[in-house]
């Protein structure tokens, strides 16, 4: 049975006693004090079939109910969802150390979505959750990190962590100006040897004030530690930058450190990033191969541009189509020869752009005969 309840104080017990045994689904919003007694819940000792679970907010209801929920026992929990509601941009961090929040099931947790915290919460989390898969954050600031000490303590703590089921992480950053700071606080400390899919999306950063530097000596130190132990590669295989303010060559950096990366999806920021430098940048060359010069992401198979809006495109059609070209190798033996995989589909979004201007477009969709999947809308 799947139940979901929206309760404060006391009436939490009183609400689920007759439920608690079949409640698969549970949503506790707390909009009492910061310190709720809750005596009729003493009597509900476990909740066994409790699959999901949803807490805001997270500090109150982790630390400050008496005595501890008893969604502490529920062997069957593994999808938490929770608000951590900190919004100070230079105040203190919450301080998650209570003996309830060390006791909540945090190694039972696989599918973890956490939504309106600083940056520095990050790992009081998710350093506690060792068999998680899949990682969703929300609304994470990270307001003028560089000058706070608490991120300078925390970038020379030599602790690391590893996540070895981990598959996808999707992480936005929310009213944020050192994003740098910020990605060194995710990959700094992160090994992920199984890691899949990756999306950074910064869609309301402060424009003008952000730093646009990726940290490329951290990123490259993660990537380093996550290789699999026997190719030594990174298997990344899919990459959504979505409005994140990175420079070209930043990005072309990026990529050439992800030799598995088959699904690329570039959402433009406010700063022109879709340019012809970064679709030369793509482009497979005459002396790719074994013994040639390294291409840049040789396995994309899948590569989709979001274009803003009301902006003209800083890209000819004629350099993506080259671009595309250069990468549509249809015979297996030629693109394994010059170890490279064959594009398979080529996606632009809010490109309005007609006549001689789309022409590059127009010669694009020749190749849909040969069986290139080509969307441009």
């Amino acid at each position: 049975m799947d139940n979901s309840s929206y309760l404060n104080g006391d009436w939490l017990g009183k609400t689920l006693q007759p439920v608690y045994r079949r409640c698969g689904s549970l949503v506790i919003d707390d909009l009492g004090p910061p310190s709720v007694h809750t005596p009729s819940i003493a009597s509900i000792t476990d909740m066994p079939c409790l699959e999901y679970l949803k807490l805001i907010p997270a500090d109150s209801l982790m630390e400050g109910w008496s005595p501890a929920l008893p969604i502490y026992q529920a062997p069957r929990l593994r999808r938490l969802e929770i608000t951590a509601v900190n919004l100070s941009m230079g105040g203190p961090l919450h301080k998650c150390n209570s003996s309830i929040f060390q006791q909540f099931p945090w190694a039972q947790i696989t599918t973890f979505k956490l939504s309106m915290l600083h940056v520095l919460e990050l790992w009081k989390f998710l350093g506690r959750c060792i068999h998680l898969s899949e990682l969703t954050v929300r609304k994470v600031h990270c307001f003028d990190l560089a000058y706070r000490q608490d991120y300078l303590d925390f970038m020379n703590t030599p602790e690391l962590f590893t996540l070895p089921h981990l598959i996808s992480i999707d992480i936005e950053f929310y009213e944020s100006n050192d994003l740098d700071c910020a990605l060194s606080v995710l990959f700094s400390k992160l090994t992920a040897p199984v890691l899949k899919h990756l999306t950074i999306s910064a869609p309301w950063y402060m424009s003008g004030h952000s730093r646009q530097t990726w940290p490329l000596n951290v990123f490259n130190n993660f990537v380093v530690r996550s290789a699999d132990s026997r190719s030594g590669l990174f298997m990344l295989s899919s990459l959504h930058i979505n409005g994140f303010p990175i420079t070209v060559l930043g990005l072309l950096a990026v990529l050439k450190r992800l030799p598995c990366l088959s699904e690329l999806e570039i959402t433009e920021p406010e700063e022109q990033l879709i340019s012809d430098e970064l679709l030369y940048g793509l482009c497979l060359g005459m002396n790719t191969g074994p013994s040639g010069e390294q291409p840049c992401v040789p396995r994309l198979l899948n590569f989709c541009l979001n274009l803003p809006y009301r902006r003209i495109p800083a890209f000819k059609t004629e350099t993506l189509n080259e671009m595309v070209r250069s990468r549509w190798i249809p015979d297996p033996t030629c693109a394994s020869a010059m170890g490279v995989a064959c594009l398979r589909s080529i996606k632009v979004v809010r490109d309005k752009r007609m006549g001689e201007e789309a022409l590059g477009y127009e010669l694009l969709r020749e190749l849909e005969k040969s069986g290139l999947q080509v969307e441009i809308s």
